[in-house]
């Protein structure tokens, strides 16, 4: 736990982190995204100016739930449509947002790494983590990049999202309820060799 506290997160690499030894990893990553994202966008203003004076509208923009940056450059850039994409097999704060039912005895939490099928020790571990999640994993409060006096809206973004794309397999990891918008792509592979060699518009 010290070493994750301290910024040392080489343990993810070849250890299994427990409930308290995630909590304060997952802070310290928010915490330093929450800082530098704004500063860094600020600092780069013309990069997105530029890219609406010499391109035609975007449809839409894609990028992590969690990757809160993307929301301000979808706002900023004016593009309607957002189509998130979860890079793990499951998101709970995002299928809350969504209307999705979670459930704590089947799918892990943000700080837990358990499977489908838990004992009751793991179970009352996984449903603390649920607690303890909404708790400390918050939207940010960012205001908007053109007009610093307005909130910017990220909850809502979710709301009216048409698919949500999701890293999992729908034979294999933690089969369960979703609604319609979900999409699983899980083992979807793309032939890079073919597409370099064919043109591509």
């Amino acid at each position: 736990m010290q070493k994750m506290q301290s910024g040392d997160f080489s343990r993810f690499w070849s250890e299994e982190g427990g409930l308290f030894d995630t909590i304060p990893s997952f802070l310290a990553i928010i915490d330093l995204l929450d800082k530098l994202t704004p500063l860094d966008l600020k600092n780069n203003v013309d990069i997105l100016d530029k890219l609406q004076a010499t391109r035609p509208k975007f449809d839409a923009i894609t990028f992590e739930t969690y990757m809160f940056v993307g929301r301000v450059v979808q706002d900023y850039l004016g593009i309607e449509v957002y189509l998130p994409v979860v890079s793990i097999t499951h998101d709970t704060k995002t299928s809350v947002l969504l209307g999705e039912p979670i459930m704590p005895s089947y799918l892990s939490g943000y700080f837990t790494n358990f499977g489908n099928v838990m004992t009751f020790k793991e179970r009352t571990i996984n449903t603390m983590s649920y607690v303890l999640g909404n708790y400390y994993l918050q939207y940010p409060k960012w205001k908007k990049l053109q007009d610093p006096t307005q909130d910017l809206s990220i909850k809502g973004n979710y709301y009216q999202s048409p698919y949500l794309f999701i890293n999992s397999n729908p034979y294999i990891d933690f089969p369960r309820p979703m609604i319609p918008k979900t999409i699983q792509v899980g083992g979807i592979t793309v032939d890079v060799a073919y597409l370099k060699s064919h043109k591509v518009d």
